[in-house]
């Protein structure tokens, strides 16, 4: 078989078991259907660029999908056995790439041996996985990041030093899931008792709400230093005070932007030793780019990312030519957009959930915004108005 460019596993098809939590664990009646199109549209996406670069690619897929996800290459998995059987199959794999809400990537990570695992060192992917010990970890990194704290139902929530308006969401969920903004302490209150009750281990997150454009920065790291990154515009409007996502457009090219998440990127690799793989960094931008949340895993903007750039597979592998910091704005022309275009809630339908995200290209940003339009018009109204989009591009 033919030998990879600069291979770290020798004269051998790499081996990359890819698995997604909610793909792998689905089971009738416990999950939320709503997360499937983003689920099968990153695992898709991962595939398709991993084949590309030349690795053999394996897939975990629930019992109860295998007649509807099919892939060329999958293993069958259930929730009783999932984190066992991770660390069985891990075994015959040279590396493993993880998609899971916070709690489920820590207890990936500890189940498989760290050198397998494509991403952040253990220790680090605890803290980055927290939506409170991020912000202490990037703070110290010099990052700019809201006022932060974390509680434990309403009694134990001490705002005394924290100014409004406020963000609450849960501790160790999917970004996305749950958010809430909140105008008064009352109403925190109210907010954290019903968050912390979703939450894995029963924690809320309150946070100083920023006012500005939302977006996301995703960082490929190799042997610890940036090799690709690229800033993106997210698509989010406040619905009876939740903030709720609709997709991405990437890249942004607004010089100010770039610069700023350059540094960002610079600092977080300065600061952190050994990153590897995608890490994603949410962030609100209104001339200062302050970082809301960390997923140290592939997220939805990758989608668009292996849309543009097919070479995403062979940097995430270390196989590329160019291991500089890379801006997928400078190297590739044109725009990503990736939207969700509706609720899926009926599991007699999963085949139509599965298409509920729509991906395309467009060559200018103004192009991307009008399709994206006609595809969910709440994705690009509050609270960033399109004409202050235009500006960013």
């Amino acid at each position: 078989m033919e030998c990879l460019h600069r291979c770290s596993f020798g004269c051998t098809l790499v081996q990359v078991l890819v698995t997604e939590y909610i793909l792998s664990t689905y089971t009738p009646g416990k999950h939320d259907l709503a997360l499937i199109p983003e689920a099968y549209s990153m695992i898709l996406a991962l595939k398709g660029v991993l084949q590309k670069a030349g690795a053999r690619t394996v897939v975990t897929v629930s019992r109860y999908l295998t007649d509807i996800v099919r892939f060329s290459e999958a293993v069958q998995t259930d929730e009783e056995s999932y984190i066992d059987s991770l660390e069985r199959l891990s075994k015959s794999f040279d590396l493993v790439i993880a998609i899971a809400p916070p709690l489920q990537l820590v207890q990936i990570a500890d189940a498989i041996h760290e050198d397998k695992l494509l991403g952040p060192p253990r220790s680090i992917m605890r803290l980055l996985s927290s939506k409170h010990l991020y912000a202490r970890v990037l703070g110290e990194c010099g990052i700019s990041v809201p006022q932060t704290i974390s509680c434990a139902g309403r009694s134990r929530c001490d705002l005394s030093e924290l100014d409004g308006p406020y963000v609450v969401k849960p501790s160790m969920l999917a970004g996305g899931e749950h958010v809430y903004i909140a105008y008064s302490r009352d109403d925190v209150e109210k907010l954290v008792d019903v968050v912390a009750m979703r939450d894995p281990r029963g924690y809320a997150v309150v946070q100083r709400y920023v006012e500005g454009v939302h977006g996301s920065i995703s960082i490929v790291f190799v042997r610890g230093k940036p090799s690709l990154f690229s800033v993106n515009l997210q698509l989010v409007s406040v619905e009876d005070n939740r903030i709720v996502y609709h997709g991405n457009v990437l890249p942004l090219r607004s010089e100010p932007i770039v610069s700023q998440a350059k540094n960002v990127v610079n600092k977080l690799s300065k600061c952190l030793g050994g990153l590897s793989g995608y890490i994603g960094m949410d962030f609100v931008w209104n001339g200062e780019m302050v970082v809301v949340e960390v997923n140290p895993r592939f997220t939805t903007s990758g989608i668009g990312i292996a849309k543009l750039y097919p070479k995403l597979g062979e940097m995430m592998l270390g196989l590329a030519d160019d291991y500089g910091s890379v801006y997928l704005g400078y190297a590739v022309s044109g725009y990503a957009y990736i939207v969700k275009t509706g609720g899926c809630t009926d599991s007699s339908l999963l085949e139509q959930c599965l298409q509920g995200l729509v991906v395309g290209t467009a060559t200018s940003f103004e192009e991307s915004l009008a399709r994206v339009e006609l595809l969910n018009p709440r994705a690009i109204f509050a609270p960033t108005p399109k004409e202050y989009l235009r500006n960013i591009c």
